[in-house]
């Protein structure tokens, strides 16, 4: 299936808004951002006349509080988001420390 310019246009609005939480500071922002992210997201936008439903699973890790490094930041925000999709998917988490436990050592049916 082949997207349209619309369509197009808006995911990368959504993206843009994505982005735009990397930015953020504080948690109290990070916080607002994320309830953006997941509001504007779980609105319904048309595709060739097919209504198209999306949600998301935002990880948030915040330095130096989870990580004083890029990576470390983004391995935890990771842990986070996994956190989120576990917690019923749509949802935000802050890292917690038990989180990169949980991603070190999986859960075995």
């Amino acid at each position: 299936m082949q997207l349209s310019r619309s369509a197009i246009g808006e995911i990368e609005a959504r993206e843009r808004l994505y982005d735009e939480m990397a930015e953020r500071k504080s948690t109290e922002e990070a916080l607002t951002v994320a309830e953006k992210i997941l509001n504007t997201l779980s609105q319904p936008f048309n595709i060739n006349q097919q209504v198209i439903s999306i949600s998301a699973s935002i990880g948030i890790a915040t330095s130096p509080q989870h990580g004083d490094d890029v990576d470390l930041l983004l391995k935890n925000a990771d842990a986070a988001m996994y956190g989120a999709k576990h917690a019923g998917r749509n949802a935000y988490r802050f890292f917690e420390v038990l989180m990169a436990f949980a991603t070190a050592y999986p859960a075995t049916p």
